[in-house]
């Protein structure tokens, strides 16, 4: 397993996921969701989750975007955000209506996106 792979899995263990599910319901696109931005988070997380685009075919469903933070303390996640800072790493989407563990969809998404 990759360095920054198993960073992003430590990250996905903390995603307080029905949280972030009642709170994607009012944020725009783009917003952060989860953690909240300030440096001593982006150090200790590495990784942010964005709320992305609203499914047009089920009201309760939307998309978490999974960026590096630029200011992460793992070495894999510097890397990755000083090439490009809005690089998506991974997805996942979430249903507000049926919350479930989204670990290992993101996890499948990182490494399609990750190869």
């Amino acid at each position: 397993m990759t360095t920054l792979r198993a960073a992003f899995k430590s990250f996905l263990e903390e995603l307080p996921i029905v949280e972030i599910a009642k709170k994607i319901k009012s944020a725009d696109e783009g917003q952060r969701l989860w953690p909240s931005q300030t440096t001593k988070n982006d150090n200790k997380f590495n990784f942010r989750a964005d709320r992305g685009s609203k499914s047009k075919r089920w009201n309760s469903c939307y998309e978490i975007i999974f960026q590096a933070n630029e200011n992460a303390d793992n070495k894999g996640g510097l890397e990755n955000a000083a090439t490009d800072n809005y690089r998506i790493i991974a997805k996942a989407v979430v249903n507000t209506g049926v919350v479930i563990d989204i670990t290992e969809d993101a996890l499948d998404s990182f490494d399609e996106t990750n190869v």
